[in-house]
């Protein structure tokens, strides 16, 4: 086969081709982030939600609630927590196997636990009380440990691994970073509208998943594209890229005669004219 009739390379080996695996700017971020938690858990016990304004702005909320809003904060609270969340990673990673991504499925589930799992050994090695009763919490936990918000955290590891999962596949764009933030922002303000949490609570599980996830981005990337670049079982299926010519791609074929100028300007294909010397 000519070098010219070579066949273009699949979406996911292009990607895997032009990915930056390495990042030490996503690492330096999850580090702090990461470093920038637990020394906020240190604190958390100790931190009086009076004098920090936690109080004053969940007393706040308390008196603006409506129950329309009541109502979606608690469909937030489980379609967020530990009764949907495991679950529905499971079927993602599933269908994403089915669909012969295996790399991807597999970090479906760890990426998203991985991130997690910082916030659960914090919230038991630093305790801090739930919002009081006076608060009227939306939905009731029989536990006192409110740092830091699990819902958070899984939010923005969640988040954060379909960035990911985006940014492998050639499929990123800027909006979808904004609506991420804003998924996380929105389930963070609602375990503090709920009086699950205080605010530090929230700012407390977004850095410790996020940090983690943000840590794990590269290691997650090199087994992507590892495997991608291997071929073979691991390897996403092969899908032809889109019609769409980049302007490498059109001076390689410039240069490997498919598409010629002639001398008045027009242009002439290949197999119908000979190149000029």
């Amino acid at each position: 086969m000519d070098a010219d009739q070579a066949p273009e390379p699949h979406v996911a080996q292009r990607a895997a081709d032009e990915v930056r695996v390495w990042n030490p700017w996503s690492f330096a971020i999850g580090l702090i982030m990461l470093v920038g938690g637990v020394l906020l858990a240190r604190e958390a016990g100790r931190l009086d939600p009076h004098s920090t304004g936690e109080y004053a702005l969940g007393q706040w909320m308390f008196e603006h609630r409506s129950r329309p809003v009541d109502l979606f904060v608690r469909v937030l609270e489980f379609i967020g927590g530990p009764k949907f969340v495991p679950y529905a990673l499971v079927v993602l990673g599933l269908v994403l196997i089915l669909m012969k991504r295996r790399i991807m499925g597999l970090l479906a589930w760890l990426m998203p636990a991985l991130g997690w799992l910082p916030g659960h050994f914090v919230k038991k090695s630093f305790p801090r009380e739930r919002p009081p009763q006076a608060l009227e919490p939306v939905v009731v936990y029989h536990d006192t440990m409110s740092f830091p918000s699990g819902h958070t955290g899984f939010a923005t590891s969640i988040t954060i691994f379909a960035l990911f999962a985006l940014t492998m596949w050639g499929l990123r764009k800027w909006w979808m970073v904004a609506v991420g933030v804003l998924v996380i922002l929105t389930m963070a303000w609602s375990r503090v509208y709920a009086a699950a949490h205080f605010y530090f609570d929230v700012i407390g599980g977004a850095a410790l998943a996020g940090g983690t996830s943000l840590m794990l981005w590269p290691l997650a990337a090199w087994a992507w594209t590892t495997a991608e670049r291997r071929g073979g079982f691991w390897a996403e299926p092969n899908k032809e890229l889109p019609a769409k010519r980049t302007e490498l791609d059109a001076g390689r074929d410039e240069a490997s005669g498919d598409a010629r100028r002639g001398a008045d300007g027009d242009e002439v294909d290949a197999p119908d004219r000979t190149l000029r010397a």
